[in-house]
């Protein structure tokens, strides 16, 4: 009976905690569901972007003595100016760019190669070449110096068969990475660009495959290297390179240096035309010229070049683009751009930019001169998870479109029937906690009345025994 009595005590002291347990299961929310993955509205080709329909610069012919240029700003993806952007033509020498994009981003700078004569002997004898020879051990990083900076075939052929096993397997790999990049207007045949007739780029997909390769700083190294000595190796002496552009090298024609220009690449197709692809810097731009089938001046002995085709033109690109121009950011990260309803939603959505986006304008120019213009957000319907894409906003100088940039949800919405059964839920919890709590109450008082009636004659007896002693000592005193 003891036990009872004991249970039955401890049970009245716990009785209080199930209720506040009960109150803290029925309010608990659970998290935002996932919403629908939100549908990226389509934006109209308005003049941003490397495939833009009309250049920011317009699109009348600027340069005379070239088949087709192009002038790309990096950072803030804008296509400046094009002539005949999709023209195809040989590449020549610029294949190389590629070729070493691929060669950085899969092999390792410090790895020792050696040269195969198997390899040296698909190379025409009369290319230009590093003069490797057989069994000769160089490093990767020299075999690109080679390559870029001299121009190297015989580099680029050791390269490729290194980096892929033979150069077969190299060159899928080339046409692989390009359609990758989205060059859908070339056809890559070799590794260092020598004269094939089905091997043909564009100047836009050489512009793709530039600005990707710029952003790796080996790349860009490598790229904007005057001068470079190859180290004595087991086979050679030292062997010193020097660029054949002469927008960066004063050696041989000072009248076309141009200190705006941070790398570049030449090239001589079979034709006898010039390909010119140059980085250049100013006024916080980055930006990436491409010159092709440019045709050298000759005077009327037909042996003095007058003028040498590529340079004129890449420096009337540059004047172009760096003399009224500027970069400048104009939607910053976590910027709160529009406000919209929701349909079946309990609040509005902010929609707002996840990056920086940066625009090229007119050096006058400034935040107070752009305006926004918004995509047709169809209908936004609740429930809406913060992340979620929306819509695209574009933003606009005058009749131009500068800058593009996809709109996401900067908080989550629920949805009114949502929020409903989460009310409904609450009710629910309500219902069931107050039903707790009675039969608490009744169990409690029934747990009492038990230890009343089990205590009450134990205590009667108590009472009737403290009498009884009180009245035997009163008597022992009186007598």
């Amino acid at each position: 009976m003891k036990k009872i009595v004991v249970f039955s005590l401890i049970f009245c002291l716990l009785m209080p905690f199930f209720g506040i347990f009960a109150s803290a299961s029925s309010a608990e929310v659970p998290g935002p569901t996932d919403a629908t993955e939100g549908t990226m509205l389509p934006g109209n080709d308005t003049g941003s972007g490397i495939d833009a329909a009309m250049p920011l610069l317009g699109a009348a012919q600027v340069t005379e003595n070239a088949k087709s240029v192009f002038l790309y700003e990096i950072s803030s993806d804008t296509l400046m100016y094009a002539w005949n952007p999709d023209l195809q033509m040989y590449p020549s020498s610029f294949v190389k760019i590629l070729t070493a994009l691929i060669a950085i981003e899969k092999g390792n700078l410090t790895d020792v190669i050696t040269v195969k004569e198997s390899v040296l002997s698909t190379v025409s004898y009369d290319a230009v070449s590093a003069d490797l020879q057989p069994d000769e051990q160089l490093t990767l990083e020299a075999l690109l110096y080679c390559m870029m900076v001299g121009s190297a075939n015989d580099a680029a052929a050791v390269i490729a068969d290194y980096i892929s096993g033979n150069q077969e397997a190299f060159v899928e790999e080339m046409n692989a990475r390009a359609k990758v990049l989205g060059c859908t207007n070339s056809q890559f045949k070799n590794p260092h660009g020598l004269h094939h007739e089905e091997q043909l780029t564009t100047a836009r997909d050489m512009a793709r495959i530039l600005s990707v390769a710029m952003k790796n700083e080996t790349f860009r190294t490598i790229f904007s290297t005057i001068r470079y000595s190859v180290p004595a190796t087991n086979k050679h002496e030292i062997r010193d390179f020097v660029t054949g552009n002469f927008l960066m090298n004063t050696d041989e024609m000072e009248i076309y240096f141009d200190s705006r220009v941070t790398g570049g690449r030449t090239g001589v197709a079979q034709d006898g035309t010039r390909c010119l692809a140059v980085s250049a810097e100013g006024n916080g731009l980055d930006l990436i010229s491409i010159v092709m089938g440019a045709e050298d001046v000759i005077q009327e002995d037909g042996y003095t070049t007058t003028i040498y085709g590529g340079y004129k033109e890449t420096i009337q690109l540059l004047d172009l683009g760096l003399t009224d121009y500027k970069a400048m950011v104009v939607l910053f990260e976590n910027q709160p751009i529009n406000q919209c309803d929701v349909l079946d939603g309990t609040n509005h959505v902010i929609l707002g930019s996840q990056v920086s986006v940066s625009a090229v304008i007119p050096a006058n120019v400034s935040l107070g001169d752009l305006s926004f213009r918004y995509t047709d957000y169809g209908e936004i319907r609740a429930p809406i998870a913060m992340g979620d894409a929306l819509s695209e906003v574009e933003v606009w100088y005058g009749n131009t479109c500068v800058a593009t940039a996809d709109l996401y949800a900067m908080n989550s919405v629920n949805s009114v029937t949502q929020m409903q059964a989460l009310a409904n839920q609450d009710n629910g919890s309500d219902t069931a906690k107050i039903i707790l709590i009675i039969l608490g109450v009744i169990v409690t008082v029934a747990v009492l009345g038990l230890l009343v009636i089990r205590i009450l004659p134990n205590f009667k007896r108590f009472l009737k025994k403290r009498r009884l002693k009180r009245y035997r000592r009163n008597r022992r005193r009186s007598r």
